[in-house]
């Protein structure tokens, strides 16, 4: 199972990049969430929580590949001046992706963040490789996805970098555990831990950017069964795709900590308790966790679910999931 490791965790992949002479800009287009309830067992898209929007300020990195010759491969950096889920990107100052299309065409990856010492790329060494750190840390936002974190990626075979032409749809890697913890005691949260059992959360991924399909990753993912994780084709496709994308992850870790740095007050239901979004790797529960609370007073709660192992974090999939915790 160890194969299946962090392959999805698909995102960011960067390169030094100098200043461009130029101000070309691109159209981005996000990809809404599919909702799973766990108490209901059934998927659907339910209401304005399930749409992923872009927000001003955002960074895309492109690049522009070449398979034939990799040493020719360029990056430019490219920032909303919108808010939505279909907005514009200008370049940002920073590479001189904007050219015409080389062989391998565009690739797109979102988020771009700073620090820019997070980033290692494998550009200048002539290979269309790059590493970027998966952070170990979110925080929360009402509502939102911690910002930052829910990584996307898209392609484009447009001729240049116009916004007319060059009209990315983003897909979602990663997909978002929705926490809805509730108990009588009603204490205040501030911080939240998953701890998966089998596989890494966090950690430096080094991938083949051109080799990414984020198409291929959600259709093979969703062969997943949970009652039959080792089944043979879907555990030789994820070795197929493994392979391929030049998948390597290093100083991994097993958790991701959602910090609530003002603290959030529990409700008494699952219908009155604030949801608590946190973005994991697809293939993140499915061989049992912990999910450990810290509240305001002090004191911890270790929410032990390591036999349970129907749940799955899915690319592009919100997973609902109540969480009575005077259970525990």
């Amino acid at each position: 199972m160890k194969c299946l490791g962090m392959m999805a965790l698909v995102a960011l992949a960067f390169t030094s990049c100098k200043k461009a002479e130029t101000k070309s800009s691109i159209t981005v287009a996000s990809e809404d969430l599919i909702t799973v309830d766990m108490d209901e067992d059934r998927a659907f898209l339910d209401d304005a929580s399930n749409h992923t929007f872009f927000e001003i300020g955002d960074r895309v990195m492109v690049f522009n590949i070449s398979k034939t010759t990799p040493n020719m491969s360029n990056c430019g950096v490219y920032e909303c001046i919108d808010q939505g889920s279909n907005v514009q990107f200008v370049n940002s100052g920073y590479g001189d992706a904007a050219q015409d299309a080389l062989d391998g065409g565009y690739y797109a990856y979102y988020p771009f963040v700073e620090p820019f010492e997070n980033i290692i790329s494998e550009l200048p060494d002539g290979e269309n490789k790059s590493k970027f750190h998966v952070q170990a840390e979110q925080t929360y936002r009402a509502d939102k996805v911690s910002l930052g974190d829910l990584y996307m990626a898209g392609y484009s075979d447009a001729p240049n970098l116009d916004a007319a032409v060059a009209n990315f749809q983003m897909q979602n890697i990663m997909g978002v555990l929705r926490l809805l913890p509730y108990e009588n005691a009603q204490r205040t949260v501030t911080k939240i831990q998953v701890v998966d059992n089998r596989f890494h959360l966090s950690g430096w991924v080094e991938l083949i950017i051109p080799e990414v399909n984020a198409t291929e990753l959600k259709s093979t993912f969703n062969l997943y069964n949970p009652a039959d994780p080792d089944n043979a084709t879907f555990v030789s496709k994820v070795n197929e795709i493994k392979n391929r994308m030049g998948y390597n992850v290093t100083d991994g870790g097993y958790s991701i900590t959602l910090n609530v740095p003002e603290g959030v007050k529990l409700g008494a239901t699952k219908a009155t308790t604030p949801a608590f979004n946190i973005v994991l790797r697809p293939m993140a529960m499915s061989q049992g966790f912990h999910i450990i609370f810290t509240f305001a007073d002090g004191t911890t709660k270790d929410v032990d679910a390591s036999a349970i192992h129907n749940f799955c974090i899915k690319p592009n999939t919100r997973l609902n999931l109540g969480l009575n915790m005077d259970n525990y």
